[in-house]
């Protein structure tokens, strides 16, 4: 394990990102950028160590490279191993001036990495010095101790000649000796000893950081901090704030609000007897950005504070309190308390249905349309999008407002088969748009195009905003756009990709229409044909059906499934045909419904023997996705069967599909 590496995993620890080995050379962990938010995340995080050396992150949430290091508070530069040339250097050089490392101590071979990660050591004196032979004298050093006064941790400083700086942790592990490593959770909280000595009624001041910490003991305050920098407050135990008073100062920047925030509401679960937030940029002008107390202090004319210029620390600690006196008392935003978010329906804006399709298609929501391979349904959507970019009314006369359409298409090529097939329906190709990737930094910042997933939601609707006269977005065919670590058969992993995208198209306003494809046995309600989950049909609001006619093999039935918003409407036929194929519509409604196709089709297979068509739909569908990268023993699928919930006559069966 080389510095680099050391020093990523150090960072993520103590972000409290939890980094785990999984695999040789690899890790992973939760992003810093946006999975410390206190939900429950899968760690999407990935860190791997390339052939340079250089530290390889990749976010699947799509976090570039850039801002996962600035929520660590570091720089891309501390990406590269330094003992190892970077490209473009020649071997031995970094770079730098000869006789510079940029590190403290100099570039000398005796502050090499002495190869010690995860070495164990009996005492934190003998951790110290096999971290000053790497980086030299350290700057600082704060120890943290239990709440009988013994040493249980220590956080050391080093100051680089470009102004920032390296922060790194020994901690005592369970059995008594000396890791370079953060400190045990709960973590104890800087000073606790003092801490628990004193008097309940005195203010504790809470700081960002250790540095700060001392400032304040300097100006006669009773003071805390935690360890881990200022995304790890909740990986401290603060019970021993129970029944004092607190006054949280954040430091002068975004990460120090967010610090504060995090404080002050730890501190009012522990049992607080007050919280207070004293934001001292509001009274000292000469503040700079991302100063603290520390910064007060060290200045002649204390930032502008309200103080003469023979005040003493002290003066500083006592104007401190005085202020903090009369701030009112923190509360937590009632939008951010844990608990059950209850509405009034009285409270609720009433919102009339808007429709793409009047009756049919409605904005705002997810609609299913499914049926066979080559029965049409790319067709159908094209010619709707077609419609759209025209104004050309809708098959059944009703009027249809012009607009954009985006569409997600994974199985039709661009240039031979969708523009033709568009050109022949007469479509403004200028408002059609097709999404055909997204663009993304990977490890090393280098921007790269991957294929789009409705994983990432958040790639769509980039997209949708810069179509803002968009109305549909069609995704063809949806199995085809959810990654393939997503069970289809699975309600509530479904759910959990189409539930955003569900949420995307009421925000937005647009229709959102997914195409999916029959399964091959039949069902006794059409709306159990569509392929997977049945939360595919569950989602969306309306649910479409593009059948042949068994009476005529030119002709198509588009028929309505489930409707949660409108009556049930008519169905209608069409075909396609022409030099130039585009759709013919018959201007006749249809009055069967896909149940009543379904229906039919299942008579078929009345009288023959075995499970129900769903049952056995269902295990060929999962035994063709058991067997998607290759041939498995019979025992492994009869054991994975079992766990399925399927018989092994059932899996028979389903094989001969």
């Amino acid at each position: 394990m080389n510095a680099a590496i050391e020093r990523i995993l150090q960072a993520l620890e103590a972000a409290g990102c939890d980094p785990k080995p999984c695999g040789e050379g690899k890790w992973q962990s939760l992003c810093p950028s946006h999975e410390l938010d206190g939900q429950k995340h899968h760690p999407s995080l990935s860190i791997g160590v390339g052939a340079d050396g250089r530290v390889l992150l990749t976010c699947f949430g799509g976090c570039p490279v850039v801002r996962i290091c600035d929520a660590l508070g570091m720089k891309a530069a501390d990406l590269f191993d330094a003992e190892k040339p970077r490209p473009g250097r020649k071997p031995g050089s970094n770079g730098k001036p000869k006789g510079g490392n940029g590190k403290p101590g100099g570039g000398d071979e005796n502050h090499k990495a002495p190869g010690d990660e995860g070495k164990a050591y009996p005492t934190a004196a003998e951790a110290i010095r096999a971290l000053e032979q790497r980086f030299g004298k350290r700057a600082n050093l704060w120890t943290y101790c239990d709440k009988d006064g013994k040493p249980v941790g220590v956080v050391l400083r080093w100051n680089r000649p470009d102004g920032s700086k390296e922060i790194r942790p020994v901690a005592k592990d369970g059995e008594g000796r000396w890791r370079i490593t953060g400190l045990a959770k709960p973590r104890v909280l800087y000073r606790l000893p003092d801490l628990l000595e004193a008097d309940l009624r005195i203010p504790v001041v809470v700081t960002e950081g250790e540095k700060c910490c001392d400032a304040a003991m300097e100006c006669g305050l009773l003071c805390t901090t935690s360890a881990g920098g200022a995304n790890a407050a909740r990986l401290s135990d603060w019970l021993p704030v129970k029944g004092r008073p607190v006054v949280v100062l954040p430091d002068h920047d975004a990460a120090g609000e967010k610090y504060g925030e995090d404080v002050a509401v730890l501190c009012h679960a522990a049992g607080a007897a007050s919280v207070k937030v004293l934001r001292l940029a509001d009274h000292a002008p000469g503040l700079p950005e991302g100063g603290d107390l520390a910064d007060i202090v060290e200045s002649s004319d204390w930032c502008g504070l309200p103080l003469p210029k023979d005040a003493r620390p002290e003066d500083v600690g006592k104007w401190l309190l005085a202020e903090a006196e009369s701030l009112p008392e923190w509360k937590r935003d009632p939008a951010t308390e844990p608990g059950p978010v209850v509405v009034r329906l009285a409270d609720i804006e009433r919102k009339d249905i808007e429709w793409l399709w009047p009756g049919r298609v409605p904005m705002g929501c997810v609609t299913l349309i499914s049926g066979r391979p080559g029965c049409g349904k790319s067709f159908l959507t094209l010619d709707m999008a077609a419609r759209i970019s025209t104004g050309t009314p809708w098959p059944d006369g009703e009027t249809c407002e012009r607009g954009e359409v985006l569409i997600l298409s994974a199985e039709d090529d661009p240039a031979s088969v969708i523009r033709p097939r568009l050109e022949g329906m007469y479509a403004d190709l200028s408002r059609i748009h097709l999404l055909q990737a997204v663009r993304r930094a990977d490890a090393d910042g280098k921007m790269r195009e991957r294929p789009v997933m409705l994983e990432d939601v958040e790639a769509v609707e980039e997209a949708l905003e810069r179509l803002p006269d968009c109305r549909l977005l069609v995704v063809d065919p949806i199995g085809s756009f959810i990654g393939s670590k997503t069970d289809t058969f699975r309600d509530n992993e479904v759910r959990s990709i189409l539930g955003p995208l569900a949420a995307l198209a009421s925000g937005r306003g647009v229709a959102v229409v997914l195409v999916a494809h029959h399964r091959k046995a039949g069902a006794s309600a059409a709306d159990d044909l569509a392929m997977g989950s049945r939360a595919f049909t569950g989602v969306a609001r309306a649910s479409w059906h593009v059948l042949k006619d068994r009476e005529n093999r030119a002709r198509r039935l588009f028929l309505p499934g489930k409707c949660n918003l409108s009556a049930e409407p008519d169905g209608l036929a069409f075909a396609i045909a022409g030099v130039r194929p585009t759709l013919l519509w018959e201007h006749e409604p249809v009055s069967k419904t896909a149940d009543d196709v379904a229906a039919e089709e299942s008579q078929g297979s009345r009288g023959k023997r075995g499970p129900e068509p769903e049952t056995r739909n269902r295990a060929t569908e999962w035994l063709a996705q058991l067997l998607a990268n290759g041939p498995l023993e019979a025992e492994s699928i009869k054991e994975e069967a079992k766990l399925a919930g399927f018989t092994w006559r059932t899996i028979h069966r389903a094989k001969d599909e």
